[in-house]
């Protein structure tokens, strides 16, 4: 099987970008007795109100009004910003778990709001630094997913990318910022998953699939390598990525027949056998019920070789070496 999409798939992001635009509708003015409705948390604000400022702590930006539930009055905005200024000087203090309980009360108390939203990614770099990795990815997740608006939103994937990253590597997490805890490469997929949710089309988005499909193969799960080398050639036609990413295609495919990962280096020019030699029986390795997925590998090492003039006319600096060239022959006629 052919792991392509229809048109009519790929249109569907753009349908929904237009959808969404269409039900944008900017937030009414805050009264001084807002009705019930107004109080609840916004999980959209329409704009980022706070700023920080080393002198005075938090502050509201000129012209812009907190937003979010239980800041009715001006004694609670205040309070909130103290808080949020006092959680924020804590770790210059040496108290990282001071400023943790801070922040985690002030998303209790003040969910949907500026203020919340800051004590989330505030929450994230510290566990970042603690190597709380889950719980890290977890309280940037919330920023990139319910608060859109955020002035920060670009840094918050980077930090969730690098994460991901950080998980693939082998970095070893710990719990509550001193506790080792046991290496899971594994939900770094998931990590790199969800990095490209949060931002489709921003510059960590198909380097993020690449890297989940990476991941994925080094960890026998060809189901979801295939999906994101897949999802690099038909959502991201213009990527740098998409020559590797017909060869990771193929590279999975011959994974799933013998078993194991292929090896990815291209083998010096003069063993390349020649076109018009016979290829040996059975030096693709599987059992009878396999020859889909040989033909799938040959079909995308087919694909490369189609297209790899117009990846060189893309990209001069794309396999200066011939090194992939020569790869896909070789690996194509085995």
């Amino acid at each position: 099987m052919k792991h392509s999409r229809s048109s009519f798939v790929r249109s569907v992001p753009f349908v929904l970008s237009a959808l969404f635009a269409l039900s944008d509708v900017a937030p009414a003015a805050e009264t001084a007795t807002p009705p019930p409705a107004a109080r609840r948390p916004r999980a959209n604000p329409a704009f980022f109100s706070l700023e920080w400022d080393a002198t005075v702590g938090y502050r509201v930006r000129s012209g812009s009004l907190l937003t979010g539930n239980n800041l009715d009055t001006h004694a609670m905005r205040y309070g909130a910003l103290q808080a949020l200024t006092e959680a924020r000087r804590a770790p210059l203090a040496g108290s990282t778990s001071k400023a943790l309980r801070i922040y985690s009360d002030l998303n209790e108390r003040y969910p949907g709001s500026d203020i919340s939203a800051e004590a989330f990614y505030q929450r994230g770099i510290i566990l970042t630094q603690r190597s709380d990795f889950e719980e890290a990815f977890k309280c940037l997740d919330i920023v990139a997913k319910s608060f859109p608006d955020f002035d920060r939103f670009s840094d918050v994937i980077e930090r969730q990318y690098k994460l991901a990253t950080a998980v693939k590597n082998g970095e070893r997490p710990y719990l509550w910022g001193w506790l080792p805890w046991f290496k899971n490469p594994v939900i770094g997929i998931d990590f790199f998953e969800r990095t490209n949710n949060n931002a489709p089309y921003g510059k960590y988005a198909a380097q993020s699939l690449f890297d989940k499909g990476d991941l994925a193969l080094d960890n026998n799960q060809s189901d979801q390598a295939l999906d994101a080398f897949d999802r690099i050639i038909w959502d991201y036609p213009d990527s740098k990525l998409v020559p590797e990413s017909w060869l990771a295609l193929a590279r999975t495919r011959e994974a799933d027949i013998t078993g194991h990962s292929v090896n990815t280096e291209a083998p010096v020019r003069s063993d390349a056998p020649r076109a018009d030699s016979a290829v040996t029986t059975g030096s693709v390795t599987g059992h009878e019920w396999d020859q889909g997925a040989t033909k799938d590998a040959l079909y995308y090492y087919s694909e490369f070789i189609r297209h790899y003039k117009g990846f060189v006319a893309r990209d001069p600096d794309f396999d200066k070496d011939g090194k992939l060239a020569r790869l896909a022959v070789h690996n194509a006629a085995r």
